[in-house]
């Protein structure tokens, strides 16, 4: 089995509990590994180079380290997606911050129709968001990349129905089976992919607070 598929199957419902604990370094890593992606490559279209951006995902997992006692997943009160974009958000611009100096006069950010570093560091939520939204969503592919390496055969009948949309009857036809079996195996692979993608957008549930 692939180390992608492990992270997959030990990353329960409790990771964020569990990361509570310093020495639990064993969900530390599946957290790092799971979410790394998505905070170095928000990082990555804000700040001049990959090595800026490692430097970034290093703080931000830091401070993500630092403040993790302190969360407890609410749904009313916001989502881990919400959170740890916060925290991502707050890093790439302290970072940007502490590096004024050797940015002044680059361009990079007029991407984001800003014209100084100084109103990206004070700007509002939702100019960030879309940047990390767009980094979230490819994280979330993922899902669908390992439900089908994990049920291979059910996920042919989910992409004939879903992705190529072709009907249940047609899909049936196509693979020999009876229709209700196609119906199954798409409900299956639906439920697969709903509850890992709830997984990734809550952080893994929290039980209790």
């Amino acid at each position: 089995m692939a180390a992608y598929e492990k992270d997959w199957e030990t990353t329960r419902a409790s990771l964020l509990l569990r990361i509570r604990d310093p020495k639990d370094t064993t969900s530390w890593e599946a957290f790092w590994r799971r979410y790394k992606p998505v905070v170095t490559g928000f990082a990555r279209r804000l700040v001049p180079s990959d090595a800026d951006a490692e430097d970034v995902t290093q703080e931000v997992f830091i401070k993500v380290f630092q403040a993790i006692g302190g969360f407890s997943y609410n749904p009313d009160k916001g989502r881990f997606k919400g959170w740890l974009f916060r925290i991502a958000r707050n890093g790439v611009t302290d970072w940007l911050r502490k590096h004024r100096r050797r940015l002044a006069g680059q361009r990079d950010l007029e991407d984001l129709g800003m014209e100084s570093i100084d109103e990206l560091a004070t700007v509002e939520t939702d100019a960030y968001w879309p940047v990390f939204e767009q980094e979230w969503v490819r994280l979330l592919e993922g899902v669908r990349a390992q439900v089908r390496r994990s049920m291979p055969r059910q996920y042919q009948f989910y992409k004939l129905v879903v992705v190529d949309g072709r009907s249940v009857e047609e899909a049936a036809r196509t693979m020999e089976v009876e229709p209700g079996y196609v119906s199954k195996a798409k409900h299956v692979v639906e439920a697969a992919i709903q509850d890992e993608m709830r997984k990734i957008e809550n952080g893994g549930e929290l039980q209790g607070g």
